[in-house]
């Protein structure tokens, strides 16, 4: 089955937010307002993914994206398959449907949990990530929270096929933009901010 993506209105992101809370750890999500607020001011596309099946159209997951212009990159912030689709290849087809939503784009960053034989769904989403062609960035990266920064692993999905790697300038400088649109509600990011850097010097 074909994925259809629909930019979700405030009715529809009431729903996919109530799914974001049982999905993802409660400290990754922001308040409601706080995404609806981003959407509104910048390039930040929250993406209802879904599918004819039997004749009827269903509501199979959605994505939430931040949109780098400056760089041309994407940043996928949230993919989720509503959990009665899961293991039916939905994942897939929606970052394939991505891939279609963005052609020009060179690529898409993704922030990944650090993988642990204790969190199966961590190795699940790495698998998943790497399988679509997806590698690792050489960067120390932190996710902020009002808390406690959590690290993250930062990885990168080719949207193009000659391109092979990124120059850690350009990865600096989306990750600056990013940081100024969608953590921009965090006193401490700033502060987070400076502890990212790459753990590769020699790259260009």
């Amino acid at each position: 089955m074909s994925i259809i993506l629909s930019k979700a209105g405030a009715a529809e992101f009431d729903i996919i937010y109530e799914d974001m809370k049982k999905q993802f750890p409660y400290v990754e999500i922001k308040a409601k307002n706080t995404f609806l607020e981003i959407a509104k001011t910048s390039s930040y596309d929250i993406w209802l993914a879904q599918s004819h099946i039997k004749g009827k159209t269903h509501d199979i997951g959605y994505m939430l994206v931040w949109q780098d212009k400056e760089m041309n990159f994407i940043w996928l912030e949230y993919i989720a398959v509503s959990q009665k689709y899961h293991g039916k290849g939905y994942g897939s087809k929606m970052l394939k449907a991505l891939k279609a939503k963005y052609l020009g784009a060179r690529g898409c960053f993704l922030e990944v949990e650090k993988p642990s034989p204790l969190n199966k769904n961590s190795e699940r989403r790495l698998r998943f990530y790497t399988e679509k062609g997806a590698y690792k960035l050489d960067f120390r990266y932190y996710f902020p929270m009002a808390t406690k920064d959590l690290e993250l692993d930062l990885y990168f999905l080719p949207f193009k096929r000659d391109i092979k790697q990124i120059p850690n300038a350009d990865i600096l400088k989306s990750i600056i933009n990013i940081y100024a649109v969608i953590h921009r509600d965090l006193p401490s990011a700033l502060k987070t901010l400076s502890k990212i850097r790459p753990l590769n010097f020699n790259r260009y």
